[in-house]
């Protein structure tokens, strides 16, 4: 199961994490895939978008495996 969080900044430098589904893969031992997802920072109506450093994770499993930082201005 890959799934990945984004860790958006809110109001007041607070911090709110989303976990967003996006594949279940089965995989044989050394088995190996490459997977691309892109994820569009739009404004809606339940999430107001902040600018700042935002994080988003990888997770395989339920076990977190990576994080990327990026800046929304």
């Amino acid at each position: 199961m890959a799934d990945y969080t984004v860790r958006y900044v809110r109001k007041a430098d607070k911090v709110s994490a989303k976990v967003f589904k996006w594949k279940t893969i089965e995989l044989a031992a050394g088995e190996e895939i490459e997977l691309t997802k892109k994820h569009n920072m739009d404004q809606t109506s339940v999430r107001a978008l902040y600018p700042g450093t935002h994080l988003v994770e990888l997770q395989v499993n339920g076990v977190r495996m990576a994080e990327a930082e990026f800046e929304l201005r």
